[in-house]
C-alpha cells in the first residue's frame, strides 16, 4: 500500500473517476494532500458531495478491503454482458468506506463476513486445483510406469517402450512389468486424500452453519494439507524407481 502525500500540486488533483484511491490485484495507491475539500460531480438530493484529500484513512481502508479482502463496493456488481462493473447508487450509503456518498472509516460486520468468506473460497479453490494437479501427476506416473497399455497392473522390468509392451501382450502372450509402488507409500497417499475429503465435508457443514471463523481455520488446514500432499507426490514420482 502506498500513500502519496503531495505538496504544491493542483488543489483539485484526483485520480480517475473522481477518486482518491486506486487499486489493482496487489497494489493500493492513495492520494493525500492539504486541500480541505474538492467538489465532486455527484449530488445527493440537492447537496453536492465533496472529497476530503487530507483525510486519507477512509481511502486506505477502502483500498486494502478491495485488494486484500476481495471486497467490491456495495453499489457495484460485475456484468459479463457489459464487461464492466454496473453501478446502482441506491446501495452507496452505509457503513463502508467506498465511493463518494460514504464518509465512514469502518467496515460493517456483513462486509467483514463477506471478506472472510471470500478468503475461504479462495483457499478451497487453490486446494482443489492442487488436488486436481496431484491426481493428474499420479495418473501420469501410473500410466508410464505401473500399467500395461490396457491398464493392467505391471510386473517385472518396467523400462520398456509402449511398442514392447504391445508385443508382449499380443504376440508373446506374456506381460512382464514392474511392481507398483510399495504398499506403504500407496496407503499413505490414500490416507492423505481421505483426510482431505473429510476436511472438505466438515468445511461445507461449517459454511452452512455460518461458522466462518472455524471454516477459515479449516480452509487453511485444507490448503496446507494439499501443499504437503503435492510435495509428497512430486517427491515420490521424481525418485528413482528400482528395477
Amino acid at each position: 500500500s502506498f500513500v502519496l502525500s503531495l505538496a504544491d500540486f493542483d488543489a483539485e488533483l484526483m485520480m480517475e473517476e473522481e477518486s482518491l484511491v486506486w487499486t489493482s490485484k496487489d497494489v493500493v495507491i492513495v492520494l493525500e494532500h492539504n486541500n480541505k475539500m474538492i467538489p465532486l460531480s455527484y449530488v445527493s438530493e440537492t447537496t453536492r458531495q465533496f472529497a476530503y484529500p487530507s483525510l486519507a484513512q477512509r481511502h486506505i481502508l477502502a483500498g486494502l478491503a478491495s485488494a486484500v479482502g476481495g471486497l467490491s463496493a456495495p453499489y457495484e456488481r460485475a456484468s459479463r454482458i457489459h464487461e464492466r462493473p454496473i453501478v446502482n447508487w441506491l446501495w452507496s450509503a452505509g457503513c463502508h468506506p467506498f465511493g463518494p456518498f460514504s464518509n465512514s472509516s469502518q467496515i460493517s460486520q456483513i462486509l467483514q463476513d463477506v471478506a472472510l468468506r471470500t478468503t475461504i473460497y479462495a483457499r478451497v479453490d487453490a486446494a482443489l486445483r492442487k488436488i486436481r494437479d496431484t491426481s493428474e501427476s499420479v495418473q501420469s506416473f501410473a500410466s508410464d510406469h505401473l500399467k500395461t497399455p490396457l491398464g493392467e497392473p505391471v510386473k517385472g522390468n518396467k523400462n520398456k517402450s509402449s511398442t514392447e509392451l504391445w508385443v508382449e501382450k499380443f504376440y508373446k502372450k506374456v506381460t512382464t512389468m514392474p511392481e507398483p509402488f510399495p504398499h506403504g507409500l500407496v496407503e499413505r497417499l490414500e490416507e492423505y486424500l481421505d483426510r482431505l475429503e473429510e476436511q472438505l465435508v466438515d468445511l461445507s457443514s461449517l459454511l452452512y452453519d455460518h461458522r466462518l471463523v472455524d471454516a477459515s481455520q479449516n480452509s487453511s488446514d485444507i490448503l496446507q494439507s494439499t501443499i504437503f500432499t503435492e510435495q509428497y507426490v512430486n517427491f515420490i514420482s521424481m525418485s528413482p524407481v528400482p528395477n
